[in-house]
């Protein structure tokens, strides 16, 4: 085989692998199924937007996002058993975007822990 043939066999499997590569991490799928519900203030109250991240990795949104959301993790994505909980987000008394303690009509609607 000449330098020239086997040149071009080397690099015609370098791009095999490097689409490979890029097709893997594009279809990867996210660990957790997460729904974020985001709101107009602190309380959580009135909802103005939804964001669902599914296991396909796929995102549907609706509305409005804020800095004010609940995040829930649901279930596995690999099988697995799931570690459901909820996280609730919005600003700390010192004005940065932090995760805070959820209200408690937040834990009683899903069930479950704070992560």
């Amino acid at each position: 085989m000449s330098f020239l043939r086997f040149k071009r066999l080397l690099s015609l499997a370098g791009m095999f692998v490097a689409v490979l590569a890029v097709a893997s991490v594009a279809h990867a799928s996210p660990p957790f199924e997460t729904e974020t519900w985001f709101y107009s203030d602190d309380t959580l109250t009135t909802e103005v937007g939804y964001r669902l991240v599914p296991c396909t990795g796929s995102i549907h949104r609706e509305g409005e996002m804020s800095s004010y959301s609940v995040h829930y993790r649901g279930e596995s994505c690999s099988g697995g058993i799931g570690n459901n909980c909820v996280a609730c987000y919005g600003f700390n008394d010192i004005g940065e975007k932090d995760q805070l303690a959820c209200p408690l009509h937040v834990l009683m609607y899903f069930g479950v822990s704070e992560c």
